[in-house]
């Protein structure tokens, strides 16, 4: 409820506002706090990513798009190998609570995809879990 310049009591609904505290937003971070933390939270969640394309710049692009994700470890897209046949990654997000999620991907290519897992920390067990999620419905 609030008071208006005339003293007149009045309130506002807010019933129809639907905030998702869980979404993500794109935050740096080094790779010594990267690290610092990743020993420090407890809640993880791992899951599976099984991504269409065939290169590993185009799956961090749609980590990074999709899911709001600056890259940590390589610093930059440019310093992945696309010769190789595997990729191990770490990337990092926050909440609009300023929740840290840590993640951190290790994936190989087969045929026409690249296939491993995600693995994901946060001090939050649910913010884990739905990145995990999320992670799982966007990343195809």
């Amino acid at each position: 409820s609030y008071n208006n310049i005339r003293g007149v009591t009045g309130s506002l609904n807010l019933s129809g506002i639907f905030i998702n505290l869980l979404e993500t937003h794109k935050s740096e971070c080094s790779e010594s706090y990267f690290r610092k933390k990743w020993l420090q939270y407890n809640w993880e969640n791992k899951t599976m990513i099984v991504f269409k394309g065939t290169t590993f710049k185009e799956l961090i692009s749609n980590f990074s798009s999709k899911l709001n994700t600056t890259l940590v470890f390589p610093t930059s897209s440019e310093e992945i190998d696309e010769e190789s046949t595997f990729l191990v990654a770490n990337l990092f997000t926050k909440s609009k609570l300023n929740e840290d999620a840590l993640i951190n991907i290790s994936v190989e290519k087969m045929e026409n995809k690249i296939v491993g897992t995600a693995i994901i920390r946060s001090n939050i067990k649910e913010f884990a879990d739905s990145q995990a999620d999320r992670i799982v419905t966007l990343i195809k």
